[in-house]
């Protein structure tokens, strides 16, 4: 049977369904278009957040943390805004250390001209720059609780870079002791080296460091280590049980993102080696010299600490050389 297109209710039951096919249409391309303009709005916030933040770091000479307030305050977003866009921003990266709400970029470009306080140490002098690509700094002391000296760790956040340091090695590193002792020639983690106590965490998150793990009556050689972790309980170790004698011995470590490596040298030898894992994203404190994050008086050194440096470039004997014939007095 064939409606009669010419009856009234035939044609109010049409309009009903064209205004409910419109209405519907209409409704999704509407909920389309909200949805892109939602996003270009969340682009422009992160943008700002990003150009803000890295404007800091050009000004400051520095990869420090920048709360949420000073963010807020200054692209004039709320706080609550920085905090909803920041944290889906791939560029963008969260503290996970003790203090909440404090934001870094992710991709750090290197800085030849280092803030002075923030490269740090004890030293009053700027770092020397003997090359436009290598920071040195340092000077010899002995590293117990007076020593008071750090490297600030934004160049950890390098994509690749050859780290070495002078330390001594005396009588104290090869006693055999009772208990594990471990003496830290640098060490690095968030919350400055305390225990979060969190079981689904590592214990020190964000790990970087280089230690003597002194001998004991169940491990008579003891060890030297290169060891980090980022936020979980995975850790990359590499040790070197070799005797070292008594003097002055360089420790470097090497790393390359895009060609996967992680390389421990004592000297002028690459004592182990593994894939690149297990890397700190976390930037927010100083890596300390001669001691542990925390400072603790029983991870020290207990022996001289001298000069370091950094390369952010690919790994090549030839940088380690060059600084290998300049050992300290």
């Amino acid at each position: 049977m064939i409606a009669d297109m010419n009856h009234p209710l035939t044609f109010i039951i049409i309009t009903i369904v064209v205004a409910i096919v419109i209405g519907v249409s209409g409704f999704f391309l509407n909920r389309e278009f909200v949805k892109k303009e939602k996003a270009k709005l969340i682009k422009h916030d992160q943008d700002k957040i990003y150009k803000w933040l890295m404007d800091e770091f050009r000004v400051r000479m520095d990869f420090e943390y920048r709360t949420t307030k000073a963010i807020s305050s200054g692209t004039h977003l709320s706080e609550d805004r920085v905090k909803e866009v920041a944290i889906i921003d791939s560029r963008i990266h969260k503290s996970t250390g003790s203090k909440d709400d404090r934001w870094t970029v992710r991709s750090k470009p290197f800085l030849v001209n280092w803030k002075k306080n923030s490269v740090a140490e004890v030293s009053s002098e700027q770092p020397k720059k003997s090359d436009p690509k290598i920071i040195k700094g340092g000077q010899v002391g002995i590293a117990t609780p007076s020593f008071n000296s750090s490297i600030n760790s934004a160049i950890l956040g390098q994509e690749r870079g050859v780290f070495s340091i002078w330390g001594y090695v005396a009588d104290v590193h090869n006693k055999v002791y009772e208990e594990q002792l471990n003496m830290y020639i640098v060490g690095y983690a968030t919350n400055r080296g305390q225990d979060l106590q969190n079981p689904s965490m590592a214990r020190y998150p964000n790990t970087w460091a280089i230690d003597r793990v002194a001998p004991t009556k169940k491990n008579l050689l003891g060890s030297w280590r290169f060891y980090s972790n980022n936020s979980g309980k995975a850790i990359t170790q590499l040790n070197c049980t070799d005797l070292l004698t008594n003097g002055w011995h360089l420790f470097s470590v090497a790393w390359s993102i895009s060609d996967n490596y992680i390389k421990f040298i004592i000297d002028e030898s690459e004592v182990a080696q593994s894939e690149f894992s297990n890397w700190p994203s976390d930037f927010s404190h100083s890596i300390q010299v001669g001691t542990w994050a925390s400072r603790s008086p029983e991870f020290f050194f207990k022996s001289k600490i001298g000069q370091w440096q950094f390369a952010p470039v690919q790994y090549k004997l030839n940088i380690i050389e060059e600084f290998f014939i300049k050992k300290p007095e």
